[in-house]
């Protein structure tokens, strides 16, 4: 018999990797107990980061960061903040663990040891990442007393902690300002679609890449088809599954009601996109820029110790305050249950055929903005900054 852990549960994953019986699984919601199976032994409840109340810290400082190589930058969702410090982090010797994709198009957690493999943990997913072995991988990385980062969403920090039970020395944490996330079959299943819909084998399915004279959110599909490659682009509000997260239309229900969404974080570092950035540093040039927030003395040692990033500080209060995840979650809406009960319906064609539908004049002014020459772009945002 199946039992439930717990009613708002974040699927960490800490649960299933601490239990001694290993009766703990997990569905599409939360995770389960097998009863017949279970010891009693109360571990699960003892290092669940909701029920245990994990710390969270308050943020000390802000920066604009950018990685002083274009290539880090060129692989990053932003200013490619995390891989400069990854890799610094590496070089002397840590382990570094991050989401990944797989071959299924689902992102799990992934450990990596050498700057080589770096690129596996870079850019955005928007979707869930299973932690998978994650944190029993990090607790033998520390017995060997190899400094580890571990970076993820704020509750698989607080999942990571919970199961460590204590905040280790040589462990460093950096989350992300997480706007939700989808459970990890949904875009699989879109990109299922995807592929039908246009006859086509998917090779490479990015969510943000840089652009000159692009800002904010530009995504890229490679794809094959006939014996051709072929890349195409990917805007935030021409794309189905891109448009839905984008509007935090296909979050799990749990990111509604998050409690880590606020300016008390879990990680020693926070990263972000530095949103509103052109309001603190008008005359700043160049690339998307990531928001860096320093949340512990160990956050601090962490950029101290890192090469490769350009730093400049900034006003805390109005850094955070562009960034609504860094001050509530996001609410839940009418056009969220719409979608479920599309989607419920008919699937991912269902919800498209509503999403073309209702999109057709923000999709033909969007498309007409993209193709604007990047030098026309930039007087355009000159002039509109006077």
């Amino acid at each position: 018999m199946l039992e439930k852990v717990g009613t708002d549960c974040s699927r960490c994953g800490a649960c299933v990797q601490v239990c001694p019986a290993g009766c703990i699984s997990m569905d599409q919601e939360r995770a389960w107990i097998d009863s017949e199976k279970c010891l009693h032994c109360d571990a699960c409840r003892k290092h669940c980061h909701l029920l245990a109340k994990v710390s969270l810290n308050t943020v000390q400082k802000a920066y604009a960061a950018q990685a002083e190589d274009g290539s880090v930058r060129s692989r990053s969702a932003s200013g490619g903040a995390f891989a400069a410090i990854a890799r610094s982090f590496l070089e002397q010797g840590g382990v570094v663990f991050g989401s990944a994709w797989q071959e299924d198009w689902r992102a799990k957690h992934i450990g990596v040891e050498s700057a080589d493999a770096l690129f596996k943990l870079q850019g955005s997913k928007y979707t869930e990442s299973d932690t998978g072995d994650t944190y029993a991988r990090v607790k033998q990385a520390l017995r060997e007393g190899k400094p580890v980062l571990y970076s993820g969403t704020p509750c698989q920090i607080a999942g990571l902690y919970a199961f460590l039970g204590k905040k280790p020395e040589k462990l460093y944490t950096a989350d992300i300002v997480c706007h939700g996330v989808p459970r990890g079959e949904l875009l699989a299943e879109y990109i299922a679609y995807y592929e039908k819909k246009h006859g086509c084998r998917v090779t490479e399915w990015n969510f943000r890449v840089h652009k000159e004279g692009i800002q904010g959110c530009l995504g890229r599909i490679t794809y094959e088809k006939d014996g051709r490659i072929k890349t195409v682009p990917m805007l935030w509000n021409c794309d189905t599954y891109y448009y839905h997260f984008m509007h935090g239309l296909c979050y799990q229900s749990r990111c509604y009601t998050c409690p880590y969404a606020q300016r008390q974080r879990t990680g020693d570092v926070t990263l972000a996109d530095f949103w509103g950035i052109e309001r603190l540093f008008p005359h700043r040039v160049g690339g998307n820029t990531s928001l860096v927030l320093v949340n512990t003395e160990a956050g601090a040692g962490l950029l101290a110790q890192c090469r490769g990033l350009q730093l400049t500080e900034a006003d805390t209060e109005a850094a955070c305050a562009q960034n609504g995840q860094l001050n509530a979650p996001v609410k839940r809406t009418a056009e969220k249950d719409r979608f479920e009960a599309l989607y419920v319906q008919g699937g991912w064609g269902a919800v498209e055929r509503d999403f073309l539908k209702k999109t057709r004049l923000q999709r033909l002014k969007a498309q007409a903005v993209y193709r604007i020459p990047a030098g026309l772009k930039k007087q355009l945002r000159n002039l509109r900054r006077r």
